[in-house]
């Protein structure tokens, strides 16, 4: 008997989720990643263009967008009445108008339909990410899709944005499991990293954002897509059993 492909979703939203999503496409070989659909919203339509259209950056990234072809959609957040095309400033406000938008909402409800299983990836704190990642758990669950995990990403304390933090990370919990990774562990493991690395993660957010990309979230998301998708291995993985996992708890960090 044959076996229905399974189709894993990631929805990065948000500054940081584009982020994330930007070093995947840039990371990982998609000939490797047959039905992985990714999905990128912001309300930043600079941002956008900046980490995918235009060339010569990062290693080309716009040409290794175009490998993924149909299997990943960028998308923008708002409307001329909201955003008008600009980042939301930080307001979690700003990015709750946005990212529930009905056009907002019907850009993600359609993606998600193509996805028997979805990961969404964000920070919580800030503008867009905060509540898109809401919105998106909302309709998941509208949808009926059973397998959700949140990746969030908690600002430094520095910042300032603790509070917006933990209320949008709880608004959260409260729907889907979630990993929360916080910003403030980082500097904990930087006497771990190479001299070159450990120099990387303290010349400035950009660098230390990289930084968690590349030795966390990137890989964690190509292990649970190696749970989801492909059984078979020593433990014998397989979607049934990552749901059943995704059942016994809600939350780690």
């Amino acid at each position: 008997m044959s076996k229905k492909e399974y189709n894993q979703g990631v929805i990065t939203v948000g500054g940081c989720g584009t982020s994330v999503l930007h070093d995947v496409v840039d990371m990982v070989n998609p000939a490797g990643y047959p039905h992985f659909l990714l999905f990128g919203g912001n309300t930043d339509a600079a941002d956008l263009s900046d980490k995918f259209e235009e060339p010569g950056k990062d290693g080309n990234v716009d040409e290794k967008l175009d490998a993924w072809g149909n299997n990943i959609t960028l998308v923008q957040f708002g409307d001329d009445k909201t955003t008008q095309g600009f980042g939301a400033g930080g307001d979690p406000e700003v990015g709750r108008e946005a990212a529930g938008t009905e056009q907002s909402r019907e850009y993600m409800r359609k993606f998600i339909e193509k996805c028997d299983g979805v990961i969404l990836v964000g920070a919580v704190g800030g503008g867009t990410g905060t509540y898109a990642l809401s919105v998106a758990a909302d309709i998941c669950l509208e949808l009926k899709i059973h397998t959700v995990l949140a990746i969030v990403v908690t600002p430094f304390e520095r910042e300032g944005r603790t509070k917006e933090a933990i209320e949008g990370r709880e608004e959260l919990r409260q729907k889907v499991p979630i990993i929360c990774i916080e910003n403030d562990h980082l500097e904990q493991y930087v006497s771990d990293l190479t001299n070159e690395e450990a120099e990387k993660v303290k010349g400035g957010f950009l660098a230390s954002r990289r930084m968690i990309n590349k030795l966390s979230i990137v890989p964690m998301l190509k292990i649970l897509r190696e749970i989801i998708q492909v059984p078979g291995d020593a433990k014998n993985l397989d979607p049934n059993d990552y749901r059943a996992l995704l059942k016994v708890g809600r939350y780690v960090a």
